[in-house]
């Protein structure tokens, strides 16, 4: 019933087994699986528990433990099942790419590479061991070595756009904004609605100083996620650089109010009113960067223009 995904009739037949024999752990684990596949993880760790309590050393119970406290967001709970089903099969390479993903979660890079090696050597050809190096490795700032292990990932699963996208990202920290947008384009190509990927490129283009197409795409992302408030912040700075105020002025409201970047946010719109020759307006919005930034150098730079525009006659 369960390989057939007729989940209700596999838990009645399960259940009238344990109502015969109360220990026959398979059963409880079985019922937990069918708990599990069709989204009742709370009932299904209540069963996975009993037949660990039945048989402590079923690893595949413990895998599924580890799974379903991951599909709850309990990550320190799923990383000990993980830790047991691993100490008691040190080559279940699933195991470790799982529980490496929970310790990238929580910024344990250097356990999460021992782990992905680790399933790397047991499992060289599963592409999702080498993603996660290079996520690992872009996250520890190796930009080159997140490349290798996102080609790696690519030449044995060329549809796998997450891997495209973030070898995008690895060579855009490393200012290589052209292939960069190459990568983030097939993206687009593949999957129009990937409003991230519409981001990135503008992105790019913005730090190439091409404003001209950062703002297409940026208002490209705008148009698939109107909430995209980064997206307004960097069309705004752009506008700010071709001197349209009005334009952005409009954008930084937009982002402030998306609680995007608020300090800079103000602090720019504030040039983008005075600019406009709304001085009193921009003494409001430096006063809100006192407020709103935590950064001492932005702080002090708005206290002294604040004190200046208020002595100008």
């Amino acid at each position: 019933y369960i390989e057939t995904e007729k989940f209700e009739a596999a838990i009645a037949d399960l259940k009238e087994v344990i109502a015969l024999e109360p220990e026959h752990y398979e059963a409880h684990k079985r019922l937990a699986d069918a708990y599990y596949l069709s989204d009742r993880v709370q009932q299904a760790i209540y069963e996975y528990n009993q037949a660990i309590d039945l048989n402590p050393t079923d690893v595949v119970a413990l895998f599924n433990l580890g799974r379903a406290h991951t599909y709850l967001g309990n990550i320190e709970s799923a990383i000990s099942y993980y830790d047991r089903a691993i100490e008691l099969y040190p080559e279940f390479a699933v195991a470790l790419n799982n529980r490496g993903e929970l310790l990238l979660q929580l910024g344990e890079l250097d356990r999460a590479k021992d782990d992905f090696n680790e399933a790397a050597r047991l499992d060289p050809a599963d592409p999702l061991v080498t993603y996660n190096l290079g996520l690992a490795a872009y996250y520890s700032s190796e930009y080159d070595v997140a490349i290798e292990h996102f080609n790696q990932t690519l030449e044995l699963n060329a549809e796998n756009l997450d891997a495209y996208y973030q070898r995008g990202l690895s060579y855009f920290q490393l200012s290589e904004y052209e292939v960069a947008i190459e990568d983030w384009v097939y993206v687009i190509e593949q999957y129009p609605e990937y409003a991230q990927a519409h981001y990135s490129i503008g992105l790019a283009y913005y730090f190439q100083e091409d404003h001209e197409q950062a703002i297409e795409f940026f208002t490209q992302t705008l148009a698939l996620d109107a909430r995209h408030g980064f997206s307004y912040y960097f069309r705004a700075n752009t506008y700010m650089v071709m001197s349209e105020y009005a334009l952005a002025i409009k954008d930084f409201s937009q982002a402030i109010a998306l609680e995007t970047e608020l300090g800079q946010a103000y602090y720019n719109r504030a040039v983008a009113y005075y600019q406009s020759g709304y001085r009193y307006k921009a003494i409001d919005d430096f006063e809100m960067v006192l407020v709103a930034s935590e950064d001492p150098e932005l702080i002090a730079q708005a206290e002294k223009i604040i004190t200046d525009l208020k002595a100008a006659p």
